[in-house]
Order: structure tokens, then sequence, then C-alpha cells
């Protein structure tokens, strides 16, 4: 097992389980790895996670996030926090409801590219992030933003 759990943890460390060592899923472990807290990263594709960890602060999991062993191997039974970060939905999906339903992780959140599927991520009380959700509505902020910006300068 890779996380140790400790009730007499004074740090309160969180214990965190990310699938998908792509960009998102690298810049969230490098983040969280650096705060001190527990960081597992899990992937399919050895070079990948060999790259990753030359300057990684956590540990690594080779394996297939399907394979619920792989999320064993990984720590999901004590994870506070599991990301799903793929770039394959179903497997986020996979993933998010393994942690949810049967590992009882109370912090789940799941990459979403197909955002028309959020409904069913919803029903199934699962957090989505979807980077294109995402990119959209700061680029419509920005625009409003700009627009603002433009009749203040117009005025003066």
């Amino acid at each position: 097992m890779i996380f140790q759990r400790n009730k007499k943890n004074k740090n309160k460390k969180k214990n965190i389980l990310i699938v998908g060592s792509g960009k998102l899923g690298t810049h969230i472990a490098n983040d969280y790895a650096l705060n001190d807290d527990n960081v597992v990263l899990v992937d399919q594709d050895e070079n990948i996670l060999k790259i990753v960890g030359v300057k990684f602060n956590g540990q690594t999991v080779l394996g297939d996030a399907t394979d619920v062993n792989t999320l064993i191997r990984a720590g999901i039974e004590t994870a506070d926090i599991v990301v799903a970060a793929t770039q394959n939905d179903n497997i986020n999906i996979f993933v998010s409801l393994i942690a949810k339903e049967i590992y009882k992780v109370k912090h789940v959140i799941a990459r979403l590219y197909e955002h028309t599927l959020s409904i069913a991520y919803d029903k199934l009380n699962i957090t989505t992030i979807s980077p294109s959700v995402l990119s959209a509505d700061s680029i419509k902020k920005f625009i409003v933003t700009s627009k603002e910006a433009l009749k203040t300068e117009a005025k003066v």
C-alpha cells in the first residue's frame, strides 16, 4: 500500500490519487506534491511515468486504471481525493465510480471531454471539470471585461 493512514497525523497530509499523467494530471500532481501531500500518479505509459518521475516529488504506479488491482496498488483504499484525468471519459467515469461507490472516497473529480455527459456524472454525484467549457467561460469573461474596458476608455 502506498498511502499510510496514521490516526495521529498532526499535519493532515492528504492522500491524493491521480489517474492520467498527461498535462492536466501531471500539473495537479506536481502542485499537490510540492505542498507535501501524499500524491500517487497512475498511468499505463511507462515512458511518460519515467519522464514525470525525474522531477516528481510523489510516487508513480504503472498500470491500467480500469484494473481495480492497479487502483489498490496505488492506494485507492485510503485516498482522500481521487482525480480521474485521463483523455478517455469512459476510463474517468469508471475510476470515479469505483472510488466513490466501492472505496467511499469523499472527493472525486473527473475530467470530462464530452461535456454533454455531465448530466450522467451529476446524477452519479461526481464532480466534473470540462477543459473546453472552462476555456469557453474564460474567453467569454475576457471578452466581457474587454468590452467594459473599451467602454470606460471611450468615456474618458
